[in-house]
């Protein structure tokens, strides 16, 4: 079964600083290692350079003869007819192309005009966001910058159903395990260190803060180092610690998690 952790972290620092093995380092499945996952895989998300092939159109010369025309030489404006002949030898006329000409031959009853078209096509570099290998030996962290980092692998069967959780040492950052369920995707720690545990409080301060754009105020507790906003989305998400789900009160948002 594969399975993967997508982890935000930033430099808090005033200045850039390159990791080394010294002030990263990622754990899998609570310390059990890497016995229990195959093809462990850590990346980065960044902007990927990417080629596409892409139409190129011109304005193209056309010629239609027609068997009846009709043109207004103050505009340009032309219409093209064939002509039908019935059963009963009468005459009629169907209209097989009208627009704007550029020139127009009387003696061979000839309309010339143009149509852009597709002639062909070249190569064009893009840039799109994508996760890339992560090479974290002289990585350089940004100041106030975020990076979202994809820690993936296959689980092997003997660890059957059970969720699992990453662990990460970010710099100075090296939150515990935490208990972690695999229908929800992001984590948002909360900042415990100065607060007493059951003591009500907002998630993130008093404004809140955001999921997609949309404010979420969400009156919940610290128990424990592990407390943290697991969610999918704006609509779905849950309050826990490193054992289990805590009670939580939506003062403003669109939760429709059971």
């Amino acid at each position: 079964m594969d399975c993967y952790a997508i982890l935000e972290v930033s430099n808090p620092s005033a200045k850039p600083i390159l990791l080394d093995e010294d002030n990263w380092r990622t754990w899998f499945v609570r310390g059990e290692g890497g016995e229990l996952v195959d093809g462990l895989r850590v990346e980065v998300l960044d902007d990927v350079e990417y080629v596409v092939s892409v139409p190129v159109y011109a304005n193209v010369s056309h010629e239609i003869k027609c068997d009846v025309a009709e043109k207004v030489s103050s505009s340009s404006k032309g219409w093209c007819y064939s002509s039908i002949s019935n059963m009963s030898n009468l005459s009629s006329k169907v209209l097989v192309w009208s627009g704007v000409y550029d020139s127009f031959d009387a003696e061979r009853n000839t309309f010339s005009y143009k149509v852009r078209e597709e002639v062909g096509s070249r190569l064009e570099s893009r840039v799109k966001k994508d996760y890339v290998d992560f090479v974290p030996s002289g990585f350089r962290v940004g100041v106030g910058e975020v990076y979202r980092i994809r820690i993936s692998g296959k689980k092997k069967p003997k660890l059957g159903v059970n969720n699992v959780d990453w662990r990460i040492k970010f710099l100075d950052y090296e939150p515990g395990w935490a208990w972690w369920n695999s229908s929800f995707e992001y984590r948002r720690n909360l900042s415990c260190e100065n607060m007493d545990d059951r003591v009500p409080l907002v998630v993130n301060g008093s404004g809140g803060f955001s999921i997609n754009g949309h404010n979420q105020v969400i009156w919940s507790f610290c128990s424990g180092s592990g407390s943290a906003v697991y969610f999918n989305d704006e609509t779905d998400y849950i309050v826990v610690n490193d054992t289990h789900r805590l009670p939580m009160e939506v003062e403003k948002g669109m939760i429709k998690t059971e």
